[in-house]
């Protein structure tokens, strides 16, 4: 937020005149706002949350992912969200692939739907990569087990 302000500070000085608009588009009057800590621990207006019913699902069966991207605990509409997939999540090294990417709905809800076709533990996570006036955001992670049978 005060990055926010020092810019408009700096282009009011600049440009003489500052005009904003749509940018409050996706904030439900009467809703509250308030600030969320990411993980490196610095002040961000941006959340992006992610759960799945299925922690243990049979090879082809399907695994929902779903979740919710916030500013100022406010939905964020129409913007990107990418699911990544990682197999060793468990090391410091893991590599993470992006398998899907959808929209988020009117209410700021994303929901995405996995066939994994090999046994294994699969982590997933989702990213929000940003853009003016939003700062990236990663939800947690998130561990499925396929196997062949429940």
């Amino acid at each position: 937020m005060l990055s926010l302000f020092l810019t408009l500070l700096l282009l009011i000085l600049v440009g003489g005149v500052v005009s904003i608009v749509g940018a409050a588009s996706h904030v439900t009057q009467g809703q509250a706002s308030k600030p969320t800590l990411t993980a490196g621990s610095q002040l961000s207006s941006t959340a992006l949350t992610a759960a799945t019913p299925d922690t243990s699902v049979a090879v082809g069966s399907a695994i929902t992912i779903y979740g919710k991207l916030t500013f100022h605990a406010l939905p964020v509409t129409g913007q990107p969200v990418i699911l990544y997939q990682s197999t060793d999540n468990a090391t410091d090294n893991a590599r993470w692939t992006a398998v899907n990417v959808t929209t988020t709905t009117e209410n700021g809800n994303y929901v995405f739907a996995r066939i994994e076709q090999e046994r294994g533990t699969y982590y997933y996570k989702a990213v929000f990569p940003g853009g003016y006036p939003y700062d990236p955001a990663v939800s947690g992670v998130l561990t499925v087990q396929v196997g062949l049978l429940l």
